[in-house]
Formats: C-alpha cells, sequence, structure tokens
C-alpha cells in the first residue's frame, strides 16, 4: 500500500515538475540481453537520492551510499531487470528522487533477444 501511494505521489509529483522543466531524463542503452539472464545496472550520483521506484515487477531497484576517497557520500542506484515474458525492443523507467525534490527519470533500453 505504502508503495502505491509514492508510486502516484511520484507520478503527480513528475508532472509538476515537468511543468517546471526541473525534471532529468537519463538513458542508457543496455544492448542485447538474452532471455533468461538478468540485466544489472548501476550509476552514481553525487546529489543525494531519497527514494527509488519504478513502475514494473520486472525491475528491482534500490539506492545505497558508499564513501570513495573524499568525505561526500556517494549514492549508487542499482537496477536489475527480469527480461522473461519480453522479446524485442524493451523501454523501462526507474523514477529517481533526490533531496530537493527532483524528479529524475532513468530510462534503461534494451533489446531482448
Amino acid at each position: 500500500m505504502r508503495k502505491l501511494i509514492l508510486l502516484i505521489l511520484l507520478v503527480c509529483s513528475s508532472s509538476l515538475v515537468y511543468a517546471k522543466g526541473m525534471d532529468r531524463l537519463m538513458e542508457f542503452d543496455l544492448g542485447k540481453i538474452p532471455p533468461h539472464k538478468t540485466a544489472s545496472y548501476r550509476h552514481e550520483f553525487h546529489e543525494e537520492i531519497v527514494n527509488v521506484t519504478s513502475l514494473c515487477e520486472c525491475i528491482k531497484a534500490h539506492v545505497y551510499k558508499k564513501y570513495d576517497h573524499s568525505t561526500e557520500p556517494i549514492y549508487v542506484v542499482s537496477i536489475e531487470f527480469e527480461p522473461s515474458g519480453y522479446n524485442g525492443e524493451v523501454s523501462q523507467d526507474v523514477l529517481l528522487l533526490d533531496s530537493k525534490g527532483n524528479l529524475i527519470t532513468l530510462r534503461l533500453k534494451m533489446f531482448v533477444e
């Protein structure tokens, strides 16, 4: 239930953010993947990511902090796509919310063989 409410809030806020021109779309092509192998992707952010959600159960996404050689944390978004049941070109979005309330959309594109 909490995930549904969060999803509704993110979708509603995305239209508001889009109207203000503050949203960000980032597209990544994962290339060809076999239908029985989970595709993984990680992306690092220097701004704090406070929430991660996807619109499909085929996507598992979460965020964690890591520290390199500086005292500032790096926020890593880890995404896994399960391609079972998909064939051909696929595009899936993962929605991120940063600490300033900005919506970031990671769009993963791939071709399921």
